[in-house]
């Protein structure tokens, strides 16, 4: 059974104030190639009022038995500075790509860092003196493949003041384990945490969460501006732990005084127990889904993306 899952992304026109510099989030993912090897891929997302991002991105693995080494490669020329679509402002996309043959099994840990973060941030008490630390975890061995998730859903985001509002960045694990969502507080640097971390300012009726299990964030936000926090996903396979992921994602609230688009059929889509629009498919079968957005401003251009994997 496969879940469909939809995304909208919404076009607004609204000015902000940049306190740059530059980091808004990312992850880092590891795809098992075999005997071995691995494609090591770096996403980072950069606020354009900010310092230019770097050229070049060095990714240090820390192994069983004290080993480590370190790893530098360019970011990719085609993809690496191009504008996400649709967002109230600059947000930059930068890719890093590169293949890596670890010396033995066991368990490892890559990761990367950069100053500084997003200087608008209002939930550290410091941004423009915080790095951005990304790592994650994976457990090789000689008897089976492990690759870490990747997530189909950009992490810069942005959402309406005062609304009720979910977001699912939609991870894939080609290998099926299961995986364990948590929110944790951002790294500065290997086992330290930004200072001054609290979660996104929330209504008290809806503050801030995940649900463990489908990864789903849920928030009524209640204050304007940008807001930073760390969704640690967690591997297990066959109950066992396998590695984890730690994806750096960078929430904006804006005012919906300048208008969103609204669906205007959800009533017609089934939700499951957890209230949860689902929908389960039959292998072989055709199936047809049509969703209905407008906008109240005539003028307004409004864009569907489907995510899935």
């Amino acid at each position: 059974m496969k879940k469909f899952t939809l995304a909208l992304l919404l076009l607004v026109s609204t000015v902000f104030t940049s306190k740059a510099t530059h980091l808004m989030g990312g992850e880092i993912t590891m795809l098992h190639l075999g005997n071995q090897q691995y494609l090591v891929t770096l996403i980072a997302y950069r606020d354009t009022v900010g310092v230019q991002m770097a050229q070049m991105a060095t990714f240090e693995f820390r192994g069983p038995n004290n080993q480590q080494f370190t790893k530098t490669t360019p970011y990719d020329s085609i993809i690496s500075g191009n504008l996400l679509p649709m967002y109230p402002y600059g947000v930059e996309i930068y890719l890093f790509m590169d293949t890596v043959t670890l010396p033995s099994y066991g368990h490892w840990t890559v990761s990367w860092s950069n100053c500084c973060r997003n200087g608008a941030i209002q939930n550290l008490s410091n941004p423009l003196g915080e790095s951005m630390w990304l790592q994650t975890s994976i457990v090789t061995d000689s008897l089976s493949s492990n690759s870490t998730p990747y997530f189909l859903v950009p992490a810069a985001i942005y959402l309406p003041l005062n609304t009720p509002w979910q977001y699912n960045p939609l991870p894939f694990d080609v290998d099926g384990d299961s995986l364990h969502w948590s929110i944790d507080q951002p790294l500065t640097s290997l086992n330290q945490y930004c200072a001054g971390y609290v979660d996104p300012s929330s209504d008290t009726n809806d503050i801030f969460r995940i649900d463990p299990i489908t990864g789903t964030i849920s928030w009524t936000a209640d204050m304007l501006g940008n807001f930073v926090a760390s969704i640690l996903v967690e591997q297990y396979r066959d109950g066992v732990w396998v590695g984890d992921i730690r994806r750096d994602m960078q929430f904006i609230v804006v005012n919906p005084g300048q208008g969103f688009p609204v669906w205007t059929n959800l009533s017609s889509i089934p939700v499951d127990p957890q209230n949860n629009y689902s929908f389960n498919l039959i292998a072989g079968k055709s199936f047809n889904l049509e969703m209905i957005a407008g906008h109240t401003d005539s003028t307004r251009s409004v864009y569907l993306d489907a995510y899935s994997e």
